[in-house]
C-alpha cells in the first residue's frame, strides 16, 4: 500500500486554510501526523481526505407537504 506524504503547507493548502488553523487541526487530534523526523513532520494524504470526508455536510432538498 502507498502512503503519500505531504507537507503541512501543502495540506493547509488542500483545505484552504491558514497554517495556523491546520496546526490547530493537528494539535487538537483531528488530523494525525507522520514524525518523519524533528524537524519534517508530514501528514498522509490518505489522512487529509478522509478529514474532509467526514466534515462534509450534505442538506437533502426541503420536503414539500
Amino acid at each position: 500500500m502507498e502512503h503519500i506524504l505531504i507537507k503541512f503547507k501543502q495540506a493547509a493548502g488542500m483545505l484552504s486554510i491558514s497554517l495556523r488553523q491546520f496546526r490547530r487541526l493537528i494539535d487538537s487530534g483531528r488530523i494525525p501526523i507522520i514524525k518523519v523526523s524533528d524537524r519534517a513532520p508530514r501528514v498522509r494524504l490518505a489522512d487529509i481526505e478522509a478529514y474532509i470526508t467526514s466534515n462534509t455536510v450534505t442538506h437533502s432538498a426541503p420536503s414539500i407537504t
